[in-house]
């Protein structure tokens, strides 16, 4: 009769972890997040670069605007790649951040105060990335519309969670408020893409318009 070989009992001290699914996936998510974000990084890279060569105000401020809504995704993953696997992020620290971005961005003078008050407020990335669009609309409006020429003033952006089940996030000025005729059709634009983001949110848009401006994105959490 003849036996199977007995195998080896395992030395002392001597373990084999079991893999780790969740680990493993873990690891692709972010490493995925990782290329992600530096292929955007390049693409602002070349946006940056073609905005430099052109010797037109017009294609420079498109290339700047086209810009700014890509950073709203790159600002994404960077808060997704720092939280090591997480699909949610700190939507007042994501918003708190695309503010000052673009407060350096469009206001060399530092003639526009900014303030942020933001709650620390956990969104998925695909209500995530549309509430950065919608801040990054409005608070460029308020850049190009309620402070162009040079003015001063105020921009206040505000993170809050009014109730269990919803998030706010108010952008206001103390500009002239919204125009009253269909004169500035790219202001008009930009609440239309407002309103249409919130739209695809399930939420809703308040504006109220005279000294100055507000604006209240609502999202259902």
């Amino acid at each position: 009769m003849t036996h199977d070989p007995v195998p080896p009992a395992p030395s002392a001290g001597s373990t084999q972890a079991a893999p780790d699914p969740a680990g493993h996936e873990a690891t692709l998510l972010r490493d995925f997040q990782h290329r992600v974000m530096n292929n955007l990084q390049f693409i602002l890279g070349l946006l940056d670069m073609q905005a430099r060569r052109s010797s037109s105000d017009e294609i420079r401020d498109a290339f700047r605007d086209l810009r700014v809504r890509i950073d709203v995704l790159a600002e994404v993953y960077r808060l997704l790649y720092r939280t090591s696997g997480e699909t949610t992020v700190d939507v007042g620290a994501y918003v708190g951040q695309l503010a000052h971005n673009l407060s350096r961005f469009y206001d060399d003078s530092t003639a526009v105060a900014l303030t942020v008050e933001a709650e620390p407020v956990r969104l998925d990335i695909d209500r995530a990335f549309p509430t950065g669009l919608v801040v990054t609309e409005l608070v460029v409006n308020c850049f190009k519309h309620a402070f162009d020429g040079g003015r001063t003033g105020r921009i206040a952006v505000q993170v809050a969670q009014p109730s269990p089940d919803r998030l706010a996030v108010t952008v206001a000025d103390d500009g002239p408020g919204l125009p009253r005729t269909a004169d500035d059709g790219e202001q008009r634009l930009g609440m239309t893409i407002v309103h249409a983001l919130a739209r695809q949110m399930g939420g809703s848009v308040e504006v109220r318009s005279g000294d100055g401006l507000s604006v209240t994105l609502s999202v259902p959490l």
